[in-house]
């Protein structure tokens, strides 16, 4: 008698090909929270507004002071003023907001979570995507595991990754 033939999933395809589903999973939730935080916060929540004074003759020279949101939505007002010799700029405070919100551990550690699920997302889809448009030419394909490990894959999700942790650790 002929035995079945198996299929050895471990053996035929890398960690990150069987697990597209859950890191997507992960990487819509994260999505989700970040867009409602941020986003949707920033167009219809009770957010903040700062006032820059920007002079007119060192635009280096920049004074910021926070306005509390009142209930009233200020759209980006800018204007001179000629007697003080400012640029004055009102707009809202997203900076005040990401840094209240990277404070939060928890955050930080879902940031940092979410980064590296997309880390093994991104390489796995650039890697795919080269290999379905059939360039999968064995004098390409280390150029293009490079590329999309160590560049694509890597270096963009530690980026982003970066800024909660400095927020967290340095401010």
């Amino acid at each position: 008698p002929v035995g079945y033939a198996v299929y050895n999933g471990k053996a035929n395809s890398p960690w990150t090909s069987r697990n597209m589903g859950i890191l997507g999973t992960i990487l819509l939730i994260f999505i989700v929270i970040h867009m409602n935080n941020f986003w949707a916060q920033y167009h219809w929540g009770d957010f903040p507004y700062a006032k820059y004074e920007i002079s007119l003759t060192d635009p280096h020279d920049v004074t910021v002071t926070p306005i509390p949101f009142t209930g009233e939505k200020i759209e980006n007002a800018e204007y001179v003023d000629s007697d003080k010799h400012v640029k004055v700029l009102i707009a809202r405070d997203l900076y005040k907001i990401v840094a209240e919100s990277f404070k939060q551990w928890w955050y930080v550690a879902l940031y940092v979570f979410a980064m590296a699920a997309l880390a093994f997302h991104l390489v796995h889809g650039f890697r795919s995507a080269f290999q379905t448009l059939g360039w999968d030419h064995k004098k390409y394909v280390p150029l293009i595991r490079f590329i999309g490990e160590w560049i694509f894959g890597l270096l963009i999700p530690i980026l982003f990754a970066a800024m909660p942790l400095y927020f967290f650790f340095f401010k």
